[in-house]
């Protein structure tokens, strides 16, 4: 599989900062994500490149500009080697590759097109998502429907109920960030 990590949020709630260059024992949010999911296939990013010009981790700039999230998931689609993606907040460094392989699992046991989770709610990311879809991505954002609920809905989906929440949260707030920070325990 690839792995896509999105990165194009503005950050506004966190001071106007791309998420995934936050820091956590000396790395970003970016490699802790990168060094937890390799082994599993390809890993890139999509985001605003120049953010990401000195880690050497690929990265791509959305192609079609300016459509939020469906339209980042559009371009992994699109450059994808693979039959699946795996797309991955940059603001969620907690997340493993067990979580990756579990939502894997789902997918092929399901024969769905998308694989999520159902945290307070279902969350379009992280997930899994077929390529095949691309077409479909990239009609709804020429429509303008950038909804990533009403492609769930219309989209073989399987959801996957996670029992801890905090497992799979998002860094959303210089408070989340701090908390963060202060509960994990560098290796040195």
């Amino acid at each position: 599989m690839n792995i896509a990590i999105l990165c194009g949020g503005k950050g506004r709630r966190i001071g106007n900062v791309n998420k995934g260059l936050l820091t956590v024992c000396g790395k970003t949010f970016v490699e802790i994500l990168y060094d937890e999911l390799r082994e599993l296939g390809e890993v890139y990013i999509i985001g605003r490149k120049e953010d990401f010009k000195s880690l050497e981790i690929p990265a791509f700039a959305d192609i079609l500009p300016n459509l939020g999230p469906l339209g980042g998931i559009y371009t992994a689609l699109s450059i994808a080697k693979s039959e699946y993606v795996l797309l991955v907040p940059c603001d969620m460094p907690t997340f493993k590759k067990e979580h990756a392989l579990f939502l894997e699992e789902i997918l092929l046991d399901y024969h769905a097109d998308i694989a999520l989770f159902y945290t307070d709610r279902i969350t379009p990311i992280p997930g899994i998502y077929q390529t095949i879809l691309k077409d479909t991505v990239r009609e709804r954002l020429l429509s303008n429907n950038l909804s990533l609920t009403d492609l769930i809905k219309t989209q073989k989906t399987v959801v996957a109920v996670v029992r801890d929440l905090g497992k799979l949260k998002n860094i959303n707030t210089k408070e989340d960030y701090y908390s963060l920070v202060n509960s994990v325990i560098c290796q040195s």
